[in-house]
């Protein structure tokens, strides 16, 4: 479920950017998120982390927002076959390089999974079509590995935590970045709602904004829903990571949640008409044989 929903979702996220400005629509999707969490937390009668825990759930989502935003820009400005990749070989090296420096190392089959998983998306990232453009995609490998850091930590926070305290973490994790995210467009809001300076008693005029925070056209009602489904698949997506952390090996349940490129790829070729490489499509191949020895 969680690679599903991690693919699904951020690849709805990174189309709805280019209609509303990333930020907003990391915001609209933390928010929705948040609301997800709580209520899953809710409906399980969880319990909230505390002390160190609650700490790191709240790092957690602040890697996550910065994560997510990152992807979205990479998705909405560069190649989505590259960005999801990149994000996703670079996202499960920290919790991996964590689980067997300090905790119960993987048995021999499942080093051959993880292995396989790393070549997966590592074929995933080569483009090789005669019509890449070099400078979208060196902009879309810079996003990916800044996103991927983001989702490396944040993985990493919220498999500290316990059985127990899984939906509680999450939760926290949710609300922090929501309330970031929201924070950001305030400061944007208020920021282009600031006083004037006057030349000479006439209103000097506006540098220009850049890109509105709301494209307020008749495509803004799309760009809203994508983002609040992208919100909602991340956060089962995380929850599925979150729980299978928590009870078994953090550095197995992280390769098996970057396999999400092959969804997001999928959706690219299908709806964006996005050509892959040869290289890429012997990732999808890896990707079947990684999950089906991680699944041991």
């Amino acid at each position: 479920m969680g690679a599903v929903s991690f693919g699904a979702g951020d690849f709805a996220g990174g189309r709805a950017a280019l209609r509303i400005s990333g930020i907003a629509a990391v915001a609209v999707a933390q928010l929705v998120a948040a609301v997800t969490a709580v209520t899953i937390l809710t409906l399980v009668d969880g319990t909230f982390p505390a002390g160190s825990q609650s700490q790191f759930a709240a790092l957690a989502g602040v890697c996550h927002v910065t994560a997510v935003y990152f992807l979205y820009q990479g998705m909405a400005h560069g190649r989505v076959s590259v960005v999801a990749p990149i994000a996703g070989v670079v996202g499960i090296g920290i919790p991996v390089v964590a689980d067997f420096g300090f905790f119960e190392m993987a048995s021999a089959i499942h080093c051959a999974g993880i292995t396989l998983s790393v070549l997966a998306i590592y074929l995933f990232s080569q483009s090789s079509t005669d019509d890449d453009d070099s400078g979208k995609t060196g902009y879309s490998v810079r996003a990916g590995i800044i996103s991927g850091l983001g989702f490396g930590l944040a993985d990493l926070f919220l498999g500290l935590m316990t059985t127990a305290t899984a939906e509680g973490g999450l939760a926290i994790a949710r609300i922090t970045g929501a309330s970031l995210a929201v924070g950001l467009v305030l400061t944007q809001v208020l920021a282009a709602w600031r006083p004037q300076p006057t030349v000479m008693g006439a209103v000097a005029p506006r540098a220009d904004p850049g890109t509105p925070l709301l494209a307020w056209d008749r495509n803004l009602k799309l760009g809203l829903a994508l983002c609040a489904l992208a919100g909602f698949l991340d956060c089962l997506g995380q929850l599925g990571y979150v729980l299978s952390a928590t009870q078994g090996q953090m550095s197995i349940a992280a390769a098996l949640t970057a396999m999400y490129p092959a969804v997001a790829v999928g959706l690219a070729v299908w709806l964006l008409q996005e050509k892959i490489g040869e290289m890429q499509w012997a990732g999808l191949a890896a990707t079947f044989a990684g999950i089906a020895l991680l699944a041991q």
